[in-house]
């Protein structure tokens, strides 16, 4: 009996040793997945090195390993849907790697859950704008993402170059970094107001390299925008418990829902693949806030 242990004992050893790397599962599919995809699966391989100490193996991550992953994402605060997603997209990964036996998720993924969209209030609007945020580059990428509908992605990638005047005005095209399609925004006062003052700070109009620059080329590392915006809403008190980059989007997508603008001009405006996602971000919003966020164009961003 102690041999035959001892013998399926050199046999997975073997079998963990011959497997290939989780790292060269992600080269084989990223041909054949969208840049979204890719990132989400960078960001998983990140996870696993970091759980793992270094390179693992796929016949190593088995089903204590996927335990260990999920409570490491909880830990890290991450919401249930994302944490679905990244254990979604390792059992794909797994799969590529034949001969191996694969994880049970069954009792590890959670069940997909209706995340409620936040949008802000006029009123809502009118505080932030009240209130200084500590960081000046924050306050305005935010404000101009709820101008555009941009992702945080695409406003901190947002080039010069990105930005063409034509008759009817100044327009924005953008190639969005999670899906890789490009969308075409026109933008008003505004949106063009906050442009001028980044243009004014970078002092760019008569430099040939201009259109290569970054629009937002102050913005700080992600982490400090995200605690800018989490203290910046709590200190200007307004009606949501945080404030995030994608806030911006959702409120975006019901002011031009409440001003009677058709489902699939916003679905193109927001860049989204299908209408069915669209209708997730306009139909958590009740009447109420609708009607609040109707006003919000009447705002002025920067003084």
């Amino acid at each position: 009996m102690k041999r035959q242990d001892t013998k399926n004992a050199v046999s997975r050893r073997t079998a963990s040793s011959d497997s290939p790397l989780f790292s060269d599962l992600l080269r084989r599919r990223r041909k054949c997945t969208s840049q979204a995809t890719r990132a989400i699966d960078h960001a998983l391989l990140s996870r696993i090195e970091a759980l793992g100490g270094g390179n693992v193996r796929a016949a190593d991550i088995n089903t204590a390993f996927c335990r260990r992953l999920y409570r490491s994402m909880e830990h890290d605060g991450l919401a249930p849907n994302t944490i679905r997603t990244y254990m979604s997209n390792l059992c794909t990964l797994m799969r590529i790697a034949r001969g191996i036996r694969q994880p049970s998720m069954k009792h590890i993924i959670p069940p997909r859950q209706s995340s409620h969209k936040e949008a802000l209030s006029a009123d809502d609007v009118a505080r932030l704008r009240a209130t200084p945020c500590r960081h000046q580059s924050t306050a305005e990428a935010f404000f101009f993402a709820m101008q555009t509908a941009l992702r945080y992605s695409d406003v901190a990638t947002l080039r010069w170059g990105d930005l063409s005047c034509m008759r009817e005005g100044y327009v924005l095209h953008k190639k969005m970094v999670k899906t890789g399609k490009t969308v075409e925004v026109f933008l008003n006062e505004t949106a063009v107001g906050i442009l001028r003052h980044k243009d004014e700070q970078q002092r760019l109009r008569h430099d040939k390299l201009r259109g290569n620059r970054l629009v937002f080329h102050d913005l700080m590392a992600y982490s400090t925008i995200c605690n800018d915006l989490d203290e910046w809403g709590r200190e200007s008190q307004i009606s949501i418990p945080h404030l995030t980059f994608h806030v911006a989007r959702h409120t975006f997508a019901s002011v031009t829902y409440a001003a009677d603008i058709p489902l699939s001009t916003i679905s193109k405006l927001l860049g989204h693949s299908s209408l069915r996602t669209t209708e997730s971000y306009i139909h958590s919003f009740s009447a109420t806030e609708l009607q609040a966020v109707e006003r919000i164009n009447s705002y002025g961003i920067l003084e």
